[in-house]
């Protein structure tokens, strides 16, 4: 089952939007420390040579225009991080000012996981109870708050800056029995939701060739 509605954000929502900023405002500062040890580490190999065989007069010149080549990309890229947080930290702003999001929220009635054997993480294929399966896959399970699958659970975007929060249980956990996933299935390009006709009691292997091959329009 499913349905489509718009609402204000809530505590929930709110919490995962700042830890997302803070999230921002750390990888950042590493960004910047990873930046300082690179420049470091090229200037060493570019100079140690050099040092090593006394070298002198016009050698030290290209070594010279390698560094601060070297030192002007690096702070060229760490200020263009710095102007895409700043719009980041104005996008979040607009949406804070008009907190409002849409949800796509879906009530399942069974489901299992899919072992892909390639470590890529999960992959649920839920039941919905209209005539539809679902996949779930890839990095939309990263931004969860709960475990998955649940009998209930919201798929939540704001309406503003369309910025992904993840997805929200409102039910109770379901129970997901392993099972191995046909050969060279998912393929590389393959989305991170997926709708197809039928149940979990159809043939797995023609599930996840109509989640290939014919998949249904997003909802």
């Amino acid at each position: 089952m499913y349905r489509r509605y718009t609402r204000t954000m809530n505590e929930r929502e709110r919490a995962k939007l700042r830890e997302f900023s803070e999230l921002a405002d750390a990888l950042s500062l590493l960004d910047l420390l990873w930046r300082a040890v690179f420049v470091g580490m090229a200037l060493a190999v570019i100079l140690l040579p050099v040092w090593a065989k006394g070298g002198s007069g016009w050698i030290y010149l290209p070594v010279i225009l390698g560094a601060v080549a070297i030192l002007g990309v690096s702070i060229y890229q760490y200020f263009q991080g710095q102007w895409a947080q700043a719009e980041l930290e104005e996008r979040e702003r607009e949406i804070l000012a008009s907190p409002q999001v849409e949800i796509e929220q879906f009530q399942c009635r069974r489901a299992i996981e899919l072992d892909t054997g390639r470590g890529e993480g999960a992959m649920f294929v839920v039941e919905l109870g209209d005539g539809r399966v679902a996949f779930l896959y890839g990095q939309m399970l990263n931004h969860t708050d709960d475990d998955l699958p649940s009998t209930e659970f919201e798929l939540v975007l704001t309406k503003t800056a369309d910025v992904w929060l993840g997805i929200f249980n409102t039910g109770e956990k379901l129970d997901a029995p392993l099972v191995r996933a046909p050969r060279d299935f998912p393929p590389a390009d393959f989305d991170e939701l997926v709708f197809v006709t039928g149940t979990l009691e159809d043939d797995l292997t023609e599930l996840c060739r109509r989640a290939v091959e014919s998949p249904l329009p997003p909802p």
